[in-house]
């Protein structure tokens, strides 16, 4: 006698995955088999294959990193290195030129910005050189000024024809200054200014001039305060033959 089938026994569905096969009685388990298999073979298609056109991450280069350009150092220099480069190109340009007033820094009539513009070395990065030429000829002079910065000569230029009151030996002996006359170096006329009460403000002012016949340094300082309004400051005069202070003269500044 035949066996017969159980018409009440469930029905069983297989699904094959390679060589394995497996069985669920319901489509429920079916259909939660088939996507457990199908996010299986995403995830191993995803991991084993790239995308045309796109490089694998060993192939991607690591970013490269941005450099900026360094900022160029300012060349500073002192007082007679700025006077003998420009002293080189006012006579290669005019002929006999005389030295009547050097300085480095400046903005003594309203700071917008204080900061200091002389080193306590004397070395500035810029430098305004006055110069006086002579035409006894026709009686006249012209100042002629070379700007330095950092350590080059920028500009030349000239004034309008200025009468001569004197003569040339009067202007040498009462305005004009001999370098090798110069005894003080800028760098210790710093110092000196710095002992003699400029040590408390800013720095703003290197001159080198003659008045009563003798080469003078005059050291300016600012507020040593940043606040804004009114602050002195003080400008002191330095014998440029002998170190001796031989003045010393208090300044309002408006700092804004």
């Amino acid at each position: 006698m035949e066996r017969g089938v159980n018409q009440n026994s469930p029905k069983l569905y297989a699904i094959g995955f390679g060589t394995q096969s497996y069985k669920v009685k319901n489509k429920r388990n079916l259909i939660g088999l088939l996507i457990i298999a199908v996010l299986i073979i995403s995830t191993v298609f995803t991991s084993g294959c790239v995308k045309q056109g796109q490089r694998s991450p060993q192939e991607i280069p690591a970013p490269e990193t941005s450099t900026s350009t360094p900022t160029p150092a300012l060349k500073l220099m002192t007082a007679r290195e700025a006077y003998d480069l420009a002293v080189e190109h006012a006579r290669e340009e005019y002929g006999s030129v005389y030295l009547y007033q050097l300085t480095a820094g400046g903005g003594t009539v309203g700071l917008s910005t204080l900061k200091q513009k002389v080193g306590d070395d004397g070395r500035a990065s810029s430098w305004d050189v006055n110069f006086m030429l002579f035409h006894p000829d026709n009686g006249t002079r012209v100042l002629v000024l070379a700007v330095i910065e950092n350590g080059e000569v920028t500009r030349v230029s000239t004034s309008k024809p200025l009468e001569m009151y004197f003569d040339l030996d009067s202007y040498l002996r009462s305005d004009l200054i001999d370098m090798e006359k110069v005894k003080v170096s800028g760098a210790e006329a710093v110092r000196i200014a710095d002992e003699n009460g400029g040590g408390e403000f800013t720095r703003i002012m290197l001159r080198l001039v003659k008045t009563g016949g003798h080469p003078r340094w005059i050291v300016a300082f600012g507020p040593g305060t940043r606040e804004k309004g009114e602050h002195p400051g003080i400008f002191i005069r330095i014998d440029a033959e002998t170190g001796e202070v031989v003045g010393k003269k208090t300044k309002m500044y408006h700092i804004l």
